[in-house]
């Protein structure tokens, strides 16, 4: 039920995969990022970069690189060459591709928050660090809007229109949020389109942005959150409680999955794809894969690596996942019976 459709050896522990389309980005040993094609497997190009550690966004026609000290490059989607680069100093931290704009840094208020253009690195905004220390920030596709946490500064979600930077309004998180260091500096999710973004308030409860103007509504969690993705922009919102559960919440119907135990101890990323219908697909910190469904449990399994060590990303009929074996893989799922593939 579970098939390794291809296995690509980035020979060093996977942190971090970017999918978008039929295309698969990776950091690999020996300081290359390379692409690859997410039905076969196979390499499209590869790139020098400077560090093989650091973090990644796609773009529409240019994918770009964040290495782990402050240099950021564009480079072509299509050749893999560079299109920019530009050294922004300092620890930078996040990193998000919107439309024309990448926007990068701000990391625990140490650098500013900047706006980029993808066309050419050209500067469009700037928000200067230090004072509020925001801790994470995300993009509200629908609204073109910057979201910046600052649960050490009052408790407070900003609100910076994307375009311009400047801020719209800002409102104190229902309930309060926390940050947790140990669950480690997230990558923001990819931003979508259109519908809400939830964020993890703390290990009580979601809050879940949307709207127009932009509110924030807190939504209690069944029995608490012990790991989650830091976003979820698109689809249901997958966690798993402190009793070890695997839940799935669909925001906008409030209905809750219950998808059985799992064994997962990374309380900041949780690899899971939505498969349709009530099934999915999750990967543990064992180095399992397993497809769950509600009120099944898991319903079949399979060992992948050491460890599933980043995002899954379902595109194209292929689950693309990295593993901390220094492995990129892609998996077909067998559909469910009664089902069309």
């Amino acid at each position: 039920m579970i098939d390794i459709a291809w296995s690509y050896h980035a020979h060093q522990a996977v942190d971090r995969v970017a999918v978008d389309g039929h295309e698969c980005f990776v950091q690999c040993r020996r300081t290359r990022l390379v692409s690859l094609d997410v039905s076969t497997g196979e390499e499209r190009w590869s790139a020098s970069v400077q560090h093989p550690w650091g973090r990644l966004a796609v773009g529409e026609e240019a994918v770009v690189y964040l290495d782990q000290h402050s240099l950021l490059v564009a480079h072509d989607r299509s050749t893999g060459d560079v299109v920019w680069s530009r050294d922004l100093g300092g620890l930078n931290g996040w990193l998000s591709v919107s439309g024309q704009l990448v926007v990068v840094g701000g990391w625990r208020g140490y650098t500013p928050i900047r706006a980029l253009s993808l066309v050419d690195g050209s500067e469009q905004w700037c928000l200067p660090a230090a004072v509020p220390e925001f801790v994470r920030t995300q993009i509200h596709g629908e609204s073109r809007s910057l979201i910046a946490m600052a649960p050490r500064a009052g408790q407070e979600l900003w609100f910076f229109d994307l375009d311009s930077g400047e801020e719209r309004h800002r409102v104190a998180a229902p309930g309060g949020m926390t940050f947790e260091p140990g669950a480690g500096e997230p990558e923001p999710a990819p931003p979508a389109a259109s519908g809400p973004v939830v964020l993890r308030a703390d290990p009580e409860a979601f809050l879940v942005v949307d709207g127009s103007p932009l509110s924030v509504e807190r939504v209690d969690a069944p029995d608490g959150v012990r790991s989650t993705n830091p976003a979820v922009c698109v689809g249901p919102v997958a966690y798993i409680t402190r009793e070890g559960e695997l839940r799935a919440w669909w925001v906008e119907s409030t209905r809750l999955r219950h998808l059985g135990k799992i064994d997962h101890n990374h309380s900041g990323r949780l690899p899971i794809a939505h498969l349709g219908h009530d099934r999915f697909v999750v990967g543990t910190s064992f180095g399992l894969v397993k497809v769950v469904a509600d009120q099944e449990g898991t319903i079949a399994q399979r060992k992948i690596g050491k460890r599933v060590s980043t995002s899954m990303t379902l595109t194209s009929g292929v689950v693309v996942a990295g593993t901390a074996s220094g492995e990129v893989i892609g998996l077909r799922i067998a559909p469910a019976a009664g089902t069309m593939a």
